[in-house]
């Protein structure tokens, strides 16, 4: 295999990575919140996939001595990686519900079945390194560059994943979808060279995911509408008194609510609903002093 290949190879395997990590943080939030703790957990679990990839890997990699068993299992790796959203989707929320009755066990039962899945992509991932190395060593005086450049490589990946993640893919696709576009992107160049049945597996499920990806958002059943902004998970739920609420991610964040009837709330969102009355009370606009922007509201009202 040509040394462009293998370090093409790396790049994406580092760029995937970091995007899934990225992608998988926001696919959490909605169910546990994006705080410390959480991150936390998400960077341990990705690490600790890695190594333990890289550990097995480095084993295969002295076995097979070809680049075809690891082919595959990037191939299987972009499969589930399309796949966790919607697997996600249907877990997790009984998840959150069992830790808030106290039903700990079937929290951790279902968190679990979610992190076995995702466990295999990072234990092919990790084991790209190891298998690239050994594949593309031509002899012992080159190693040290031959090494030098994958790793390279890899880092530098890392470095695209992340930036096209947070600030182009997220944004622009929702979380689904770009996992299911970062996932098609490695299966298309896992599965060069393999049978037809690879290159259906590893790119067709990421292309239907791709195409279903606004079905993998979570929905309370009291919401009356859902969203993916480029910033957070945002529903619109309404109680049983008719009580209309904006929240973010889990829940815990109310950014607004609203009653029919009483126009204005006694918090401290409710004051952007003053605008209008402040403004037709003068002539000019008044003279208004804003603590805390925000996105805005006030300020364009008074205009």
């Amino acid at each position: 295999m040509k040394p462009s290949s293998l370090t093409w190879l790396s790049f994406l395997s580092g760029a995937t990575v970091m995007a899934s990590e990225m992608a998988a943080s926001r696919l959490v939030a909605p169910y546990f919140g994006s705080s410390t703790p959480v991150w936390a957990a998400l960077i341990s679990l990705v690490l600790g996939g890695l190594a333990l990839g890289a550990h097995l890997g480095g084993r295969w990699a002295d076995r097979a001595e070809r680049l075809e068993p690891l082919r595959m299992a990037l191939c299987v790796a972009a499969l589930l990686l399309a796949a966790l959203p919607f697997l996600a989707r249907a877990l997790l929320p009984g998840a959150t519900t069992a830790v808030m009755t106290g039903r700990p066990l079937e929290a951790m039962g279902r968190v679990a079945l979610v992190v076995l899945v995702a466990v295999p992509p990072l234990l092919a991932l990790g084991a790209v390194g190891p298998f690239l190395l050994r594949v593309g060593l031509g002899g012992v005086a080159s190693a040290g560059a031959h090494a030098g450049r994958l790793s390279s490589a890899s880092t530098m990946g890392s470095i695209a994943g992340t930036l096209l993640a947070a600030f182009v893919v997220l944004p622009w696709l929702g979380t689904a979808r770009a996992m299911a576009c970062f996932a098609g992107l490695l299966g298309l160049t896992a599965a060069h060279g393999l049978g037809w049945r690879w290159r259906v597996m590893a790119v067709g499920v990421p292309v239907v995911a791709l195409a279903f990806g606004i079905h993998a958002l979570p929905r309370h059943p009291r919401a009356l509408e859902v969203a993916e902004s480029p910033h957070a998970f945002v529903q619109v739920l309404e109680s049983p008194e008719g009580t209309r609420s904006l929240v973010f991610d889990e829940g815990f964040a109310v950014q607004s609510t609203w009653l029919p009837g009483q126009p204005v709330r006694e918090e401290v969102f409710a004051h952007y609903l003053l605008t209008p009355a402040m403004a037709r009370a003068e002539p000019r606009a008044p003279r208004v002093l804003l603590l805390g922007l925000g996105a805005g509201t006030s300020a364009r009202g008074l205009r």
